[in-house]
């Protein structure tokens, strides 16, 4: 009975932090709202889409060299 209610008070403690994590006025909502502020400019947006493929060309990079590695063709 015990382990019960410590998982049900975990619970309870993991929902209240999220209800208030997303609240209109919570930091989650203020962030994405000034995350939209700012990506309305076009140097902000520019910027964002060159982060974007950087990422992308990042990952393809290290699956490239994963294959090559596995398949030995060095």
């Amino acid at each position: 009975m015990m382990i019960y209610r410590l998982a049900q008070n975990i619970e309870i403690q993991f929902w209240n932090m999220i209800i208030a994590v997303m609240e209109v006025e919570g930091p989650l909502m203020k962030t994405i709202r000034s995350v939209k502020r700012a990506s309305r400019a076009k140097p902000s947006l520019i910027a964002v889409l060159i982060l974007i493929w950087a990422a992308i060309g990042f990952v393809t990079g290290l699956i490239i060299g994963r294959v090559i590695l596995l398949l030995q063709l060095l």
